[in-house]
């Protein structure tokens, strides 16, 4: 995985001295990599000149003479690779309820307020936005949206949450000095449309604190666009980044609900998905077309070996399951028989979390699930402790939520609790590479690794039903 270094240096390449007096001849932009594909820029497009508060260049973003050749694809594409925001590059203003998930018509049209508001900021960003509201109110789908919009109208942004931030800054200083962090610092104080996510009151260090202010003073200073998420109260925040967010003349507060509809709030996280809800071993389809005989063959071993699992779930030693796809395939299976496992489970009295990889991650970093009544430590001892646990969708995550994810499977397999993994990650090579994720996930020892390995069913014609749809 590409560091944060390695990201941002590479979107804010390009910077204007400010080292001494220059002839008048030289250009202000000075190459830092060895990008060759444009003389000037490196391929990139776009420059940001690095000068004192106050410069009439500062902030601003300087169009490379490369871009006219440039197709408005190939743009929006290279933005996006530098843009940190893997898959919330699909949150989109069009794929978002214009009236939110709140309680009451009062905070429908908060949200509609908040959506109108951030639209209009992703279009020209300018100043601050400061977006707050409950955990699960649409913070993070906002802000990815303005990031995505503003990388599709060629403006580069850079999204990033502020735990990862922060756990970035704290890495390099323990191993490479402050030199190392000094320089990150840099880059993040510079993009030129800086998304932070997951604002909170509970910093973890007095340094790591002041490495955050220092970031925001510097954006501050230069109103440079930045947007911040929070769904802690303004005024628990450092009386610092308080009194920048409250600054009117900085920017603007917009907020997405006061509360949002649940379906259970006695349920503490890890709800089966609807969509597998009625997953079952008998629903499980394997009369797909095209199929050859060894990839009938494993789809029937597949079904095999989920209802062995589930029929030795309490006796079984070996109670590790893990269901990958090494072709890539989505749409094979893996989820669908989980959930089989988890609801036979469920219908004999078993308890069940459920947790989308991804999502648990997101409920881990804001530090609340969507319930604010349940914070992170609550939900982290949730996920350790139940009975069985899924992990659905085991993908490559931030340093962060590395360590999040090998404190859950370490405790599990510590206990021999049945646990149940499914991703799309080659396991061996993540292992050659050293994730102790993927080696411990692959210890025969507590249970065993299955390669569905069939194309995945959205993949087939389109003119396929199954019998009674």
């Amino acid at each position: 995985m590409e560091n944060l270094r390695d990201i941002l240096k590479s979107i804010d390449s390009y910077k204007l001295t400010e080292r001494g007096p220059r002839s008048d001849d030289s250009s202000p932009y000075l190459a830092e990599d060895n990008a060759t594909r444009c003389e000037i820029c490196g391929g990139k497009g776009w420059l940001t000149p690095n000068v004192p508060t106050g410069h009439p260049d500062f902030g601003s973003i300087k169009s490379c003479s490369c871009r006219e050749e440039m197709r408005e694809g190939e743009i929006t594409n290279r933005l996006l690779a530098h843009s940190n925001l893997g898959y919330l590059h699909r949150y989109s203003f069009e794929n978002l309820d214009e009236s939110g998930r709140g309680e009451t018509s009062a905070d429908s049209e908060l949200f509609l307020t908040a959506f109108s508001k951030a639209s209009d900021f992703a279009m020209s960003p300018s100043g601050w936005l400061t977006i707050t509201g409950p955990h699960g109110s649409g913070k993070t789908h906002l802000a990815a949206a303005i990031a995505n919009k503003c990388i599709g109208i060629g403006t580069p942004a850079y999204f990033i949450y502020i735990s990862d931030l922060l756990d970035h800054l704290r890495t390099n200083y323990s191993y490479q000095g402050d030199t190392e962090t000094e320089d990150i610092s840099v880059q993040v104080r510079n993009v030129p449309v800086l998304v932070l996510d997951g604002m909170n009151s509970k910093t973890s260090t007095q340094w790591a604190q002041e490495k955050l202010i220092q970031i925001l003073n510097h954006r501050a200073n230069g109103k440079l666009p930045t947007v911040i998420t929070t769904s802690d109260d303004i005024s628990a925040l450092d009386p610092f980044i308080k009194s920048r967010l409250e600054d009117e003349d900085l920017g603007s507060i917009i907020r997405t609900a006061n509360e949002i509809k649940s379906n259970n709030q006695s349920e503490i996280y890890g709800e089966i998905p609807k969509l597998f809800s009625d997953a079952s071993f008998k629903t499980f389809d394997i009369r797909r077309p095209r199929l050859n005989s060894n990839e009938l063959k494993n789809l029937k071993t597949a079904l095999a070996i989920a209802e062995s699992y589930a029929n030795n779930i309490e006796v079984e030693e070996r109670n590790w399951l893990t269901y990958i796809s090494q072709n890539n395939n989505t749409g094979v299976g893996k989820t669908h028989l989980a959930a089989a496992i988890a609801n036979d489970y469920i219908s004999r009295g078993g308890k069940v979390c459920f947790a989308d990889v991804t999502d648990l991650i997101s409920v881990l970093r804001e530090g609340s699930s969507r319930f604010s009544s349940v914070d992170s430590f609550t939900i982290m001892e949730h996920v350790k402790t139940t009975q069985l646990l899924i992990l659905d969708g085991l993908v490559k995550e931030s340093a962060w939520a590395q360590r999040r994810l090998l404190e859950i499977i370490t405790y599990r397999q510590n206990h021999m609790m049945p646990t149940i993994v499914t991703t799309r990650l080659d396991l061996q090579n993540e292992a050659a590479e050293g994730s102790e994720i993927a080696s411990r996930i692959q210890d025969s020892r507590l249970g065993q690794v299955f390669d569905l390995n069939v194309p995945g069913y959205r993949t087939q014609p389109e003119n396929y039903q199954k019998k009674g749809s």
